[in-house]
Order: C-alpha cells, then sequence, then structure tokens
C-alpha cells in the first residue's frame, strides 16, 4: 500500500498546480476585467440565475423567487401608440402636457431618458417652449451622453440655461464582452479611450455648480435617487468612491413581466399623460413616484441585451439603478477571505475523496456543486453575487483528473490485489477487496484473529517410501482438496511449510462468526481425509493433526521492501501451533482452545480433553475437541457423548473405575482414540494411584 500513498503524492502535486494556475487565472481575469474562460462563463450563470431558466423552480418555491420592482418607481414609456400618435422624434410641444401632467399627478421627480442635442425639427419655438416648462417644473432631470471619442454630448444651450438637474443616460452603463449589461458605474470619473485618460466631473455639464467640481458625471438612476431620497450627490459620491473604489455595482434583476413592452417595471404610455386621459388607478401610483421618460417601443434603437430579457429598454436599466439604489440591495461580490477557502474546497474536493469509490466520490462531488448552485441562488437574497461558475470548473477540472487517475491507479491496485492475495483467499473475499481495497489494511494491525495449524501427521515414513514425483503429487492432492475446505469457509491460507498449513481467520475482513467458520473447516477437513485415503490408497491412510485458537494477534504484509507476505503473528498464533502438537499426546486429531469453543459450541458439539500446559506457558489451557456438527447429530453420537460426558465427570471426581466403565462403554459404541486414552489413565491411576496428578497434563514437546 506504500507504493500507492507515493503515488497519490503526485496528484497532490498536480493539484497544487491546478490551484496555482487556475488561482491566478481568477486574478488575472476578474482582477484586471480581461474576460476571460471564468468570468465569461460567470456571466452566463449570471443570465441563468436571473433569466426564465429558473423560473418554474422559482414559481414551486424550490428557489426563492426574484424580487419584485418597487412600486414608487414607474415609466412613462414612448410606446408604439405614442410613436403613431406624436412620431418620432416626439415635438418638444408635447413634453410640456407630460411635465405638466406629471406633477398634476403629484410625481416627485421626472427623469427623461432622451437625448435633446439637435433643435426640435418641427417648429425652433418648441424648444424655446420646452425650455421654459423644464425652468419652470424643478424637479426635472436633463440627459447627457459621451460618445465614442469621450465627448460630452450636451443639450441644446436653452436647455442648459435654465436647469442645472443633469445625468448620463449611457456612459454608466457598462457593457461586458458578450454586449449584455449586468453592471453599472453609478458616476463616471475617469474613462481611458483610444489610449488617452480621460476625467469626468458634474462642473463638465454644470457650468454654474462649482460645489460639484469634485463629484464625478452621475447616471440618471443615480441622479433621480439622489433627488428623490434628498441624499446629497456629493454624499453619495463619496460613499462610492470610500466603499465600492469606484467600481461597477452588479445590478439585482427584479422579477420579469409578461406581454408588457417593458421587462421589469409598470409603464405609462406617453400619449395618455400627454393628454391627461391615465388611469385612475395609475394616477394614485403615479403620486410621490419615481418618473423616468423613455423609448419602449421597439426598432427605436434604445434596448439592450440583460441578465433577464435580450430587449431590455434602457430606461428600464435606469429604473432598476435606481431600485437598487432605493432599497440598497445592489449585489456585492464576495471577500476574497470567503471566496478562497470555497474555492480551495471545490478544487481539492475530488482529491480529499480519492480514497472512496467513483461512486461515492460522484455523488459527494455532485452534492457539492448542488450546494455551491443553491447557495449562488439563495444568496441573492442577502446581496452577494456568490459564484457557481468559478467553483463548478475548478471542481469539474480537479473531478475529471481524479478519476481518470484511479482509473489507472485503481485498475493498477486491483490487478496487485488479485495476484498479492488470490493464492490465499477465496476468490469471492478477493472480489470484495478488489471492489473496496479500504477493507484492506497492509502494514500491521491488531485484530480477533483465529488460527488454524494442520499438519499430516507420519508423512516423513509415508514419504521414505515413495518417489520424489509421488510425493509431490499426493501432497498436492492432500493439500489442494483440504485448503479448498479453508477458503470455502473464508479463511486465509497463511502458508504452507512442508506437509503443513496455516490459515487463519478475520482479516482482511471481519467476519463475525470466524471461530465457528474455523471448526467447521476443521471437521470438513477430517472428513475428506476419510475420502483421499479411500481415494488414494495409502497404506494406513494418512492422519492430520490440527491445533485452533483464537484471540488478538497483528496481521499484515510482514516482510522487506522488496519481498513480503500476509501474515499473522503473535502468542495467539504460537498456542494454536502448540496445539496441534498436542493432539500426539491424547492421540486426537483436533484440538481447540477454550476461547474457540465458547463461540462455536452454539453450533457444533465438543468433547472436553482437559487442562493442558505446553511448551511455553506456565498457566493450564482449557482444551476441547469438536465431535460433530449439532444438526448432523444421531443417536448413536448422542449416546456417545453421554457416555463420554459421564466418564470425563468421573475420572475429574478421581472415580477412575466408573470413569473406565464409561469410557468404555463409548468406545463400545465409537472407536475413538480420546476414549482410549481416557481408558488407559484410568487403568494407570486405578493400578499406581494418582498422587502425582492434579488434574492438569504437563505436556513436554512440540
Amino acid at each position: 500500500m506504500k507504493l500507492f500513498k507515493k503515488e497519490y503524492k503526485s496528484v497532490y502535486t498536480v493539484t497544487i498546480v491546478l490551484t496555482m494556475f487556475f488561482l491566478i487565472l481568477y486574478m488575472i481575469d476578474f482582477g484586471l476585467s480581461t474576460s476571460l474562460v471564468l468570468s465569461e462563463l460567470e456571466n452566463k450563470w449570471h443570465d441563468t440565475k436571473f433569466g426564465d431558466t429558473l423560473r418554474l423552480l422559482r414559481k414551486a418555491y424550490i428557489i426563492p423567487p426574484l424580487k419584485k420592482a418597487d412600486e414608487r418607481i414607474l415609466i412613462v414609456g414612448i410606446d408604439n401608440k405614442t410613436l403613431l400618435r406624436y412620431g418620432w422624434p416626439m415635438p418638444r410641444i408635447y413634453y410640456k402636457p407630460l411635465i405638466e401632467n406629471l406633477n398634476k399627478y403629484g410625481v416627485k421627480v421626472i427623469g427623461l431618458d432622451i437625448m435633446f442635442v439637435d433643435r426640435d425639427r418641427t417648429e425652433p419655438k418648441n424648444d424655446i417652449i420646452f425650455s421654459e416648462t423644464v425652468k419652470k417644473n424643478k424637479n426635472v432631470v436633463i440627459a447627457v451622453s459621451l460618445d465614442e471619442n469621450g465627448n460630452i454630448n450636451l443639450p441644446i444651450k436653452e436647455l442648459r440655461d435654465n436647469t442645472t438637474n443633469f445625468a448620463s443616460i449611457s456612459a454608466g452603463m457598462m457593457l461586458d464582452v458578450d454586449g449584455k449589461i449586468r453592471r453599472v458605474y453609478p458616476f463616471i470619473t475617469e474613462i481611458i479611450i483610444n489610449g488617452k485618460n480621460l476625467t469626468f466631473s458634474y462642473k463638465d455639464i454644470c457650468n454654474s455648480c462649482d460645489d460639484l467640481k469634485n463629484v464625478g458625471l452621475p447616471l440618471l438612476g443615480t441622479y433621480l435617487y439622489s433627488y428623490y431620497s434628498g441624499v446629497d450627490l456629493k454624499e453619495l459620491y463619496k460613499k462610492w468612491h470610500n466603499e465600492y473604489g469606484d467600481r461597477s455595482l452588479i445590478l439585482n434583476f427584479r422579477e420579469s413581466k409578461f406581454n408588457s413592452s417593458t421587462v421589469m417595471y409598470d409603464y405609462v404610455s406617453a400619449k395618455d399623460v400627454i393628454e391627461d386621459s391615465v388611469d385612475e388607478k395609475l394616477k394614485k401610483r403615479l403620486k410621490d413616484a419615481i418618473v423616468i421618460v423613455g423609448s419602449v417601443a421597439q426598432g427605436t434603437f434604445d434596448h439592450y441585451p440583460t441578465s433577464i430579457h435580450q430587449q431590455t429598454p434602457g430606461v428600464e436599466i435606469h429604473a432598476l439603478c435606481i431600485d437598487n439604489l432605493l432599497n440598497d440591495d445592489y449585489l456585492r461580490n464576495v471577500k476574497f477571505y470567503i471566496f478562497l477557502p470555497v474555492f480551495l474546497l471545490a478544487i481539492w474536493l475530488p482529491v480529499l475523496l480519492i480514497k472512496k469509490s467513483v461512486l461515492k466520490l460522484s455523488l459527494y462531488n455532485f452534492l457539492f456543486d448542488i450546494i455551491i448552485l443553491w447557495l449562488s441562488i439563495v444568496l441573492i437574497k442577502l446581496r452577494y453575487d456568490f459564484y457557481f461558475a468559478v467553483y463548478f470548473i475548478v471542481n469539474l477540472v480537479s473531478y475529471i483528473y481524479v478519476i481518470a487517475y484511479k482509473s489507472i491507479v485503481e485498475d493498477r491496485q486491483k490487478r496487485w490485489i488479485k495476484n498479492t492475495f488470490s493464492q490465499y483467499l477465496s476468490p469471492d473475499v478477493v472480489n470484495i477487496i478488489v471492489s473496496d481495497p479500504s477493507k484492506l489494511k497492509l502494514g500491521g494491525e491488531k485484530k480477533d484473529m483465529t488460527v488454524f495449524f494442520m499438519d499430516i501427521a507420519g508423512f516423513t515414513s509415508i514419504s521414505e517410501r515413495l518417489s520424489p514425483e509421488e510425493v509431490t503429487n499426493l501432497l498436492n492432492t492432500y493439500l489442494s482438496e483440504l485448503s479448498d475446505i479453508i477458503l470455502s469457509k473464508r479463511g486465509v491460507i497463511d502458508k504452507y511449510i512442508g506437509d503443513c498449513i496455516m490459515a487463519f481467520w478475520n482479516a482482511p475482513l471481519d467476519i463475525p462468526d470466524h471461530r465457528t467458520l474455523a471448526v467447521k473447516s476443521a471437521l470438513e477437513c477430517l472428513e475428506k481425509i476419510k475420502e483421499l485415503n479411500i481415494k488414494c490408497e495409502i497404506a494406513g491412510g494418512i492422519n492430520v493433526r490440527i491445533g485452533i485458537n483464537s484471540g488478538s494477534a497483528v496481521v499484515g504484509n510482514m516482510g522487506s521492501n522488496r519481498r513480503f507476505s500476509y501474515t499473522v503473528l503473535g502468542d495467539t498464533v504460537n498456542l494454536a501451533s502448540r496445539l496441534e502438537g498436542a493432539n500426539k499426546f491424547f492421540n486426537t486429531s483436533c484440538m481447540v482452545s477454550d476461547d474457540v469453543y465458547a463461540e462455536a459450541k452454539q453450533d457444533v458439539i465438543f468433547n472436553y480433553i482437559g487442562d493442558i500446559i505446553v511448551v511455553g506457558k506456565n498457566q493450564p489451557i482449557r482444551v476441547w475437541r469438536p465431535f460433530k456438527l449439532k444438526d448432523k447429530m444421531d443417536e448413536n453420537d448422542n449416546e456417545f457423548v453421554k457416555n463420554y460426558d459421564d466418564g470425563i465427570k468421573y475420572f475429574y471426581s478421581r472415580d477412575y473405575k466408573n470413569a473406565h466403565v464409561s469410557f468404555e462403554k463409548a468406545y463400545s459404541i465409537i472407536n475413538d482414540n480420546l476414549c482410549k486414552f481416557y481408558m488407559s489413565q484410568s487403568e494407570k491411576f486405578i493400578k499406581d494411584g494418582d498422587s502425582d496428578f492434579n488434574g492438569v497434563f504437563n505436556i513436554k514437546s512440540k
């Protein structure tokens, strides 16, 4: 597993490089406004947040609806019926009833989103009438604009002489690279055109406004908000300059309308206002309202693509600017100290999940993207322009890299696991580990284990009667059949030591009933030996000795860096080996410790062998012989067990005569070596006495 940890280091290295690359790209793209891939994709997502794509989700309240337009703002629209009646450009004589009627309805301020740079095309005196109307109505704001060379387009002299209320209708609108308006500058102070740095102040459009010489050129929406709210233009400029650093403000678009010439805001036809035929309900709305007069008719070249609509009347952008200022809900960029942790999590999440399965990694990654997407939408309510596309792109690149890496490395890992474990694990266990390598902890761990030793008794004498080829074939036949039984019971073949098999249970996979499975394997192996003895026709047959013990042991890959094996170590292993050898003393075929017996007795009938002291131990160990599976017991077996248990009871009560009788009865039912052993011991103690026997058998040999 060390190999794979080293390979993960390459993943970390690549991810660090990706992190630095995307971080630099982000700072260049957003910091220098170069409109590279990240900002372009984020702009697309910005449009999705406010556009019709999410309308159904908003209607179902799965995501919060967009805020409705502020009802204090109304548009007087030069719509199709106004154009049909008065033409375009509309003769300025009609602005007199338009302005006077609006003030009659009680509007608070009127902004004209129309340029008056040329003389009236129908009648020159109309300019005088219009200018006099503006002079009398102090709440009218006149438009100025900048041309492509940065020159200010001013209104006609009569208007300049009769008012000091001027505002830009174009310069503050910020067109992104794709031609859409998503942001505005509330003031224009400085722009670069053709390599020239141009600066602007309110004094450039109002010669008599010396007190505003340090204030930038205001956008129409900014000026109307200042007039309506009473916030001094100088204070407003100072706040923008100090808090936003002269940066553009991100527009918080309102809920869109349908079947209307306007997209977000209600409008009154200019024709109805001029002719004083406005609906009474709308008249009430106009009282104390902010009114912007502008074109809403298609074909008048005053429509712009925005996040909410491809053809948004320019007048509505000014209305939205006012709305955002009135409600103080322009969107704010998330602070860098918030952006950075989310950015790092987005790019590092797949790496942190690299040890998970592809399904889990993909699920968690998808959940992360959904959360980020949801936050990006929901945080509009808290005035945050929370990114999604930026986080999604870096997360996607990292995810694709990790998945590609896993597909290559995990394939190599699976091959390694199969090659390493297929020789001593059952195929189904190997498949489980291959599908989930996390279940395999290499390098050594302490676990509750069951250890199994099985040795062919007297194999040396058997091999002396056979040729080397016959010995090899015989050994392969027996070990293969017995190993298959162990593997079928979810055991692990640790190693072959000559004619001995060492196996264990409960690693690398956890097996709740590992003690019982080991005992069942032993019983099956003993039955298989009988079959093989008949099949192979070995003179005298082959017998085995099995020792099984359970307890704490260390399991893992042991050895050198070049050569190692998956094995188990510890005192539990040593005792299992001693129990295998202790079978010689009792002439038994299988012996298990009391710890194994305590679990396996639920399914297996055991015979008590005795308490023994083995080499290397000072304390006696209680040992048992597995007799038969409970569900395979018959009448004879039950009779045998009864007589045997009686014999054990009498023997350890020092009633050796009755013990001998009981063991003899048991022996008559089944020709059993353990009965024979206790019959011999009973005879010995009857004859010589038991003064040297303390109830524990001391086994000196291994």
